[in-house]
């Protein structure tokens, strides 16, 4: 399985704890709270939110999308899907 089905998001959406045991979760920041990342991850999940340019305005993009990136990854997030415009945003130091 890749992703969880909208039958298993909608019962993690309840608060059942739901088997989504080698599934990706790949959604938009803004429908990600912080205290979902860890969730996801206890019921076996990989997180990784899609930071894309077009689903911000396009005058504040990089900002915002630095806000997601910072505050997922502090949330625990194990990666992202990035446009290549963010690299540097989520490039390990070397």
């Amino acid at each position: 399985m890749f992703t969880p089905t909208d039958e298993q998001m909608a019962r993690f959406e309840a608060g059942e704890s739901v088997d989504l045991t080698h599934t990706f979760w790949f959604g938009l920041p803004k429908d990600l709270a912080n205290g979902d990342v860890a969730r996801l991850q206890e019921c076996g999940a990989y997180v990784f939110p899609a930071i894309n340019t077009f689903r911000y305005p396009a005058d504040r993009h990089r900002e915002l999308a630095e806000q997601d990136i910072r505050r997922l990854t502090e949330a625990g997030a194990d990666g992202f899907q990035i446009d290549s415009v963010y690299q540097d945003l989520v490039a390990q130091p070397k």
